[in-house]
């Protein structure tokens, strides 16, 4: 295993779990490349044979970003890599996966269907309101545990589904995208009935 230290000076443990999660963070800049390329060879062709190979290369970029994520999260729990960078990397790299997949689906980049101006405003509304309200928490506290509920997962879920519809050019995206905007606004809501419950307990939780 390979070992790096923290700026703390404890040692983190770069185990194979984590390696996943640093590959997942490199495939945001790659993925968005692949949009931005479909994005110009469109503006100068939109009869370009290279534009459906770029477009199926950056769905396959994306699901296979995904599938990463199942696989580190397996190692992680069942075959004890679990470690404070991954804990922290891992939700970083997700978030970060998706919002920029989603903000570059949503530009004008020259397909049929796209995610939606509205849509992406509300998620990323809902994940600055969750980092602001975990701010105010560590502020006031000092302490902010992140903890998964069922309704943050069916929000990540649903999202993922968007994108990967949008990507496959699927009519049937359209009615994600309501989907989608339904459970970002319930996790949304939720957190905030969850963090002004928790703002008096001294173990406070942030439900993402």
């Amino acid at each position: 295993m390979l070992l790096i230290l923290s700026t703390a000076g404890a040692v983190a443990v770069l185990t194979w779990a984590n390696r996943i999660t640093f590959f997942r963070l490199f495939c945001i800049p790659v993925f968005i490349g692949l949009i931005l390329q479909f994005r110009e060879r469109y503006t100068l062709d939109q009869n370009d044979p290279l534009l459906n190979n770029i477009r199926i290369a950056a769905l396959l970029l994306f699901l296979f970003a995904v599938i990463s994520d199942g696989v580190d999260g397996f190692l992680a729990r069942f075959k004890n890599q679990k470690t404070l960078l991954g804990t922290i990397l891992d939700p970083i790299a997700d978030k970060l996966l998706l919002v920029s997949a989603t903000i570059a689906l949503s530009l004008p980049i020259g397909l049929k269907y796209q995610i939606p101006s509205w849509l992406t405003v509300t998620i990323v509304s809902r994940d600055i309101l969750i980092l602001l309200g975990a701010l105010i928490l560590f502020i006031i506290v000092g302490k902010v545990k992140f903890l998964p509920h069922f309704l943050g997962k069916l929000t990540t879920c649903s999202q993922m589904v968007t994108i990967v519809l949008v990507l496959m050019q699927a009519g049937s995206c359209t009615f994600f995208f309501y989907l989608t905007l339904s459970f970002t606004i319930l996790s949304g809501l939720y957190y905030i009935y969850r963090e002004a419950k928790s703002a008096g307990l001294n173990n406070n939780q942030v439900t993402v």
